[in-house]
C-alpha cells in the first residue's frame, strides 16, 4: 500500500460535515506525490485514504462548492486541491468507462419511416434547417411569415409558386429572437403576417435558482427541452444561431460546433418539430462562393443541418427577395420569390434562377451581372410567347449586357429558340413542369417525444368564408372545398392578386389573402 500508512488516520480529521479535513501536510503531500509519480493506482490511493466519499461529493456539486466543503488551510488549499480534483476526475472517468458500452443498431430491425415535411421540399419535421443571408435582406420576415402560416394552418407555396401545400392544423411555434426586439419589431411583424399570436411563444431567457435571469445559449439545452415539452411546437426559429452559441465557442472549430449542434438536432428529432436557424454570411455581399460555403464559421454548421436555404435580394428589384435551396438530401427545389415592399410580406411565385446561377461559378468576372441578365431575360420571356431573338438581344445590349453574358443567361435559363418558315429566329421559355410532393407533409396534431407521428391529413387546413352585409365584411371558418361567396351578390369574393377565395379580415378593416399574402 502506501509507504506512509500510519499517518493516514491522523491526516484525516473532521470538519463537522462528515467530510474529511486534512491536517497532516506531510502525509497529504506523500499521497499526491504517489499519484503524480504513478507509484500507486489512483483508485487504490483514494481507497486507502478513505476518499471515495469525495468522488461521490464531486459528482453531486460543482467545483466551487466542492472546494468550499473540503477544508484545507489556505496555503495547502492552493497547493493540493488541483491535484485532488485531477485524481478524482480520473477516478470518475475510469468508473464511467467501466460501465460504458457501444450502442449497435441492426438495420434489418429498425422501423422505417418516410421524411415528414413542414414545407416540402424545403423544411423537414425533426430536422435542422440553416437559413443564411445578409443582414436586412429578409430572413426574419420570411421566418415570421412561415410561423404565421403554421399558427393559422395556412398552406405554403408549392413548386409552381402557388400556396397550395397543406401544413396541417394550426400549431404552436417557438421563437428564440435575440436580434430583434419582441415588443416592437417581432410583434409588429407577426401582426402584419396575420399570425395567431396566442400560438407564438418566445424563449430568450431562463431563471436560475437564485432568481437571476440569464440569456439562453446552447449550453442551456435542458431549458430548451423543457420549453419544447411544455409548448409542443411544430416550428422552432432561432434568430440568430451565432448569438446563442456562447462566448467560449470558436465558430471556426468544427469539433466545437458539432458538439453544440448535434444535441440541438437531437431535440428537433425527439420533439418532432422543424427547426430553422438563421445565420449571417461570412462576408456580407459575397457572391462568388457556392451558397453552401458562404455562411459564417465552420462547415460543420451546414454539415449538421439537414437542409440549407439562402436568401438574397432579387437582381434589379430591391423590394423582392430570392429564397434558394443551398443544401438538400431530398428533391432539389425551385427558388421561391417573395416581396418585402413596405415591410409587408407577399409570395411572388417561383423563378428559374438556381443555386448554381447564384454561386457565380464559371460565369465570368461578374457573377452579379450574369444574375441580373438571367432575371432580365426571364422577366421578358416569362409569358411563354416567342420573341424575335435579335429584338431580345438588342434590348439586353441597350441595358448594358454583353453578348457572352446574354448567351450564358439564355443557356442557364433553358431558353429555347426556333426558326419558323419565315426565317425569323425567336426565343421563348417553355412552361415549368408540374412537380408534386411524393412524401407526407406535416401531421395535423403535435406529437409527444415518444408518440409515433400520424399520416398527413391533406384536407385539414381551414379556409375562411367572407360575407358582406351593408358594406361590412365578416369572417368565419368554413370547410375546405365550400364555395365562398358574398351573401349579398352571391358572387365569389376573390383575391385580386392570385384570384383565390381564401380571404380574411384584419384589424382596421383590411383584407388579407391567406394564400398569397395580398393585403388591401
Amino acid at each position: 500500500m502506501h509507504e506512509r500508512d500510519e499517518p493516514h488516520e491522523a491526516a484525516v480529521g473532521s470538519n463537522g460535515t462528515g467530510l474529511p479535513s486534512y491536517t497532516d501536510l506531510d502525509a497529504v503531500h506523500d499521497m499526491f506525490e504517489a499519484i503524480r509519480e504513478k507509484r500507486e493506482d489512483t483508485s487504490s490511493v483514494l481507497e486507502s485514504w478513505n476518499l471515495i466519499r469525495l468522488v461521490q461529493l464531486y459528482e453531486s456539486v460543482d467545483e466551487t462548492e466542492f472546494a468550499k466543503r473540503v477544508t484545507f488551510p489556505a496555503r495547502e488549499l492552493r497547493i493540493f486541491v488541483p491535484d485532488l480534483l485531477g485524481a478524482i476526475k480520473r477516478e470518475v472517468s475510469r468508473r464511467n468507462n467501466a460501465k460504458a458500452h457501444p450502442i449497435i443498431i441492426a438495420m434489418d430491425e429498425i422501423t422505417r419511416r418516410q421524411v415528414e415535411w413542414l414545407w416540402w421540399p424545403y423544411i423537414a419535421i425533426g430536422k435542422v434547417c440553416l437559413l443564411d443571408g445578409d443582414p436586412g435582406v429578409g430572413k426574419s420576415l420570411l421566418t415570421v411569415q412561415i410561423a404565421a402560416n403554421v399558427s393559422r394552418g395556412w398552406p405554403l407555396p408549392d413548386q409552381q409558386g402557388k400556396p397550395t401545400l397543406p401544413i396541417g392544423d394550426p400549431s404552436s411555434c417557438v421563437f428564440i429572437a435575440t436580434e430583434d426586439d419582441i415588443y416592437d419589431t417581432v410583434s409588429d411583424r407577426l401582426d402584419k403576417a396575420g399570425a395567431d399570436s396566442a400560438r407564438i411563444k418566445v424563449f430568450n431567457e431562463w431563471m436560475d435558482g437564485s432568481g437571476e435571469t440569464r440569456f439562453f445559449t446552447l449550453a442551456d439545452l435542458p431549458f430548451l427541452s423543457a420549453c419544447l415539452e411544455e409548448t409542443q411546437p411544430r416550428l422552432v426559429v432561432i434568430d440568430s444561431l451565432q448569438a446563442v452559441l456562447g462566448g467560449k465557442v470558436d465558430i471556426n472549430r468544427a469539433n466545437q460546433v458539432t458538439e453544440l449542434l448535434r444535441p440541438l438536432a437531437a431535440l428537433a428529432e425527439r420533439y418532432r418539430c422543424a427547426m430553422i436557424c438563421l445565420r449571417h454570411p461570412s462576408k456580407p455581399g459575397q457572391n462568388t462562393a457556392k451558397l453552401l460555403h458562404r455562411g459564417i464559421g465552420s462547415q460543420a454548421f451546414m454539415g449538421t443541418a439537414r437542409q440549407g436555404l439562402f436568401v438574397e435580394g432579387y437582381p434589379g428589384d430591391p423590394s423582392r427577395v430570392l429564397m434558394v435551396q443551398s443544401k438538400t438530401n431530398a428533391l432539389p427545389a425551385r427558388t421561391q420569390v417573395f416581396s418585402k415592399r413596405d415591410l409587408q410580406f407577399r409570395w411572388c411565385g417561383v423563378t428559374r434562377i438556381t443555386n448554381e446561377m447564384m454561386s457565380g461559378a464559371a460565369k465570368g468576372p461578374s457573377p452579379q451581372i450574369f444574375l441580373q441578365a438571367c432575371a432580365w431575360l426571364e422577366a421578358r420571356l416569362e409569358d411563354g410567347h416567342p420573341r424575335p431573338a435579335t429584338e431580345v438581344q438588342d434590348a439586353m445590349k441597350e441595358d448594358g449586357f454583353g453578348t457572352s453574358t446574354i448567351f450564358a443567361a439564355k443557356k442557364a435559363l433553358g431558353v429555347k429558340h426556333s426558326t419558323p418558315g419565315i426565317g425569323v429566329s425567336t426565343w421563348y421559355l417553355p412552361p415549368l413542369p408540374v412537380i408534386t410532393p411524393t412524401t407526407p407533409t406535416t401531421p395535423t396534431t403535435p406529437t409527444t417525444p415518444t408518440t409515433p407521428t400520424s399520416k398527413a391529413n391533406t384536407d385539414s387546413y381551414k379556409v375562411v368564408e367572407v360575407s358582406e352585409v351593408n358594406g361590412v365584411v365578416g369572417v368565419e371558418e368554413a370547410p375546405r372545398g365550400r364555395e365562398i361567396v358574398s351573401s349579398r351578390s352571391r358572387a365569389p369574393v376573390v383575391c385580386p392578386e392570385c384570384q383565390c377565395t381564401h380571404l380574411l379580415t384584419l384589424d382596421g378593416g383590411y383584407r388579407k389573402c391567406a394564400l398569397c399574402g395580398w393585403k388591401g
